[in-house]
Formats: C-alpha cells, sequence, structure tokens
C-alpha cells in the first residue's frame, strides 16, 4: 500500500460521526476511507489478523485506507469521534500510514479540540464550513506525522543523550542542573537542549518536571499527603509545587486525588 508525503495531500472528506451506539463487533475486510478516530469513553480490541491493539478512552487513533481487520468493544458504554476521509496520490487512493497509529492518553488532548471543530463544522452542512473541516483533518496529519518522526529521532538521538536520560531518571527529585545534565553525556548545553528538542518536543528541565510530576501523581494516589509528595519529588515547598502540578495536570494536588480517588 502506498503512503501518502506530507507535502502532496490531496484530501477527500467522506463522513464525520459521533458514535455512542457501537456494536459490539464489527468486520472490515478492507477499509474503504482513512480513520481518525477519538476514544471519549471505553475503547476498541482491532484485530488485524496477526497483531491486536486496544484503544483505551482519551486515544487518538490513525486506521489506514484499505486496511481489514475485526473489532470488539472493551466496554459497553463506548463513545468515539470517527473522521474518515480519503486521500490521494497520483496513482489514486493511498495511506498515511501502512499500519494503526496510536496517540495515548494526554499526549491526545490537542487531538480531540480539532476532531470536536471538525465535529462541529460537518453538523452546519455548509460548503465553506467543508473547507475548514479539510483544513483541521490536514492539521491532524501534520501532528500525527511529527509525532512519529519525533519518535523516530528519539531512537537516533537517545544514543548521543542516553547518559543523560538515565542520570535524570536516578535524580530527578534532586536539584540537578543542565550542565550535570550535558556532562554525564560529554556534550555541550546547547547541543544537549538541541537534541531533547529534536527528541522530546522539550527542554531537559522540562523533561526532569514533567518525571517529578508522573511520580507526584502516584503518590498522591497512594494516599501520601500532598506536603510530603512535595518534598519526595523534590519540591519542597508546597505552594511551589502546587503551582507547577496545575500548571502541567489542569488542576490542583488536591482537586486531581479527589477525581480519580473520590477522597
Amino acid at each position: 500500500m502506498e503512503n501518502i508525503s506530507s507535502d502532496s495531500i490531496n484530501i477527500k472528506l467522506s463522513r464525520v460521526v459521533y458514535r455512542n451506539r457501537v456494536p459490539s463487533t464489527y468486520t472490515w475486510n478492507g477499509r474503504e476511507f482513512n480513520g481518525f478516530l477519538y476514544y471519549v469513553k471505553g475503547g476498541h480490541e482491532f484485530d488485524f489478523g496477526n497483531k491486536t491493539v486496544i484503544t483505551h478512552a482519551g486515544d487518538f487513533v490513525y486506521v489506514p485506507y484499505g486496511s481489514a481487520y475485526t473489532n470488539r468493544l472493551v466496554s459497553p458504554d463506548t463513545e468515539y469521534y470517527q473522521v474518515d476521509f480519503l486521500l490521494f496520490s497520483e496513482a489514486g487512493p493511498c495511506c498515511l500510514f501502512d499500519e494503526i497509529r496510536i496517540i495515548n492518553g494526554r499526549k491526545a488532548t490537542d487531538y480531540l479540540v480539532l476532531m470536536k471543530e471538525i465535529y462541529d463544522l460537518y453538523s452546519v452542512r455548509d460548503s465553506s464550513r467543508g473547507l475548514s473541516c479539510i483544513g483541521n483533518i490536514c492539521k491532524l496529519i501534520d501532528m500525527i506525522m511529527l509525532n512519529y518522526e519525533r519518535a523516530e529521532l528519539k531512537i537516533k538521538g537517545s544514543n548521543t543523550i542516553s547518559k543523560s536520560i538515565s542520570f535524570i531518571m536516578e535524580h530527578y527529585n534532586e536539584d540537578i542542573s543542565a550542565e550535570e545534565m550535558a556532562e554525564v553525556s560529554n556534550i555541550s548545553i546547547s547541543n544537549l537542549e538541541k537534541t531533547f528538542k529534536k527528541c522530546y518536543g522539550t527542554t531537559p528541565i522540562n523533561y526532569r518536571n514533567t518525571i517529578r510530576i508522573n511520580e507526584a501523581e502516584k503518590l498522591l494516589l497512594s494516599g501520601l499527603s500532598i506536603s510530603d509528595t512535595a518534598e519526595k519529588v523534590g519540591w519542597p515547598n508546597y505552594y511551589y509545587f502546587c503551582k507547577i502540578f496545575k500548571r502541567y495536570v489542569g488542576v490542583s494536588p488536591g482537586e486531581f486525588r479527589t477525581a480519580n480517588t473520590g477522597t
């Protein structure tokens, strides 16, 4: 199956739906469209014969044109946005990727915003709005291609900064500097920051902070107090920890725990 390049896209929008009454099992012998899905609730098990992929609420999914599979519900309350479209090359209809691709969880928030906009615009049934739908599909294509290009760069670039990554993982809760991070990989700070930006889309310090926040979420859900959590992850100032946590997660530590544990 031929893939399409991002600089030669010809798109035809086929269908936009919000599915909340989903059959327990459905089989495609050869998908007639490329598809973008965003799962609001539940998820699917995609069985491609030689490969099984499971999706969950919060996942953004690309399913290729021509793919054959059976999908089964993982939850009876499954709901999702679906955008079906055709991509064309000189040889005819084609796919963006040969295989299903998934953007998981929190990383998929921006994809949901565009999927909702496409759904709302499509519902108006106006020709000018149709062009806006195509524009948003192009944005989604750019985003998912960039995500996977970055994943490939991550594999290549991680060899250069692998010692720095290990150092950050081991000392994430300490007040380590960018200079120390660069020194363990024997590279300059500018080279370290450049490689991190290409591979992870962020700075070494933000990478360290993300590890801290992920660990803080686990500690909060385990029942540890907010002040003790702040101390353990490297932000002993309670108020500063709450400020940074809300910046990264979108809610305060207390609101996060209540939303996920009910306590």
